[in-house]
């Protein structure tokens, strides 16, 4: 995002899911600062992951992405949708095709919604994911402890992919605002 000239705040925690208590804090806070114009969510394949679980549901997930877009009237929310073709033994394919209706369903209730196609975008792109086709093939970039952005030579094809995703979904909201 920087590199395509936006500010962008990132708040990384991997593993959780729209409902977590720690997404939910942040997202308070960038709502409460009216600092940033577009907030990017990108928990759709932890949301699948504890619906399987039975941490959360389907009408949950639906709930706690209606309150957000409500509550970010005025401001764009780009959220990227599930993987679902995934090898995970903990990962349900029916339950991320699940959180992706809902996503689809909500966008078209909620005009300040974009949708980042991450499922449709990466069905052709095998070799950019491990073999759990769900995680990327990259290490762990050096720039992730430092404020610089990983400079392109730790980035694999996926990675790049990802970004590319990202800033398309951003710069679908420029003059929806």
């Amino acid at each position: 995002l920087s590199q395509s000239g936006y500010v962008a705040r990132v708040s990384v925690n991997p593993g959780h899911a729209l409902t977590s208590a720690w997404v939910q804090g942040e997202l308070r806070e960038y709502l409460q600062q009216k600092r940033f114009g577009t907030i990017v969510i990108e928990t759709a394949s932890n949301d699948s992951f504890e619906i399987a679980r039975a941490e959360e549901s389907v009408p949950e997930y639906s709930d706690s992405l209606a309150r957000l877009l409500r509550a970010a009237t005025g401001r764009c929310v780009v959220v990227v949708n599930a993987k679902v073709g995934v090898t995970p033994f903990y990962y349900r394919s029916g339950d991320a095709l699940a959180v992706n209706r809902v996503i689809s369903q909500s966008a078209v209730t909620h005009s300040n919604e974009r949708i980042v196609e991450w499922n449709r975008e990466t069905q052709t792109h095998r070799s950019w994911f491990r073999s759990d086709l769900l995680h990327f093939t990259s290490k762990t970039p050096r720039a992730l402890f430092v404020s610089d952005p990983p400079p392109s030579s730790d980035q694999s094809a996926g990675d790049k992919a990802f970004a590319r995703a990202i800033v398309a979904g951003v710069q679908s909201c420029q003059g929806s605002q």
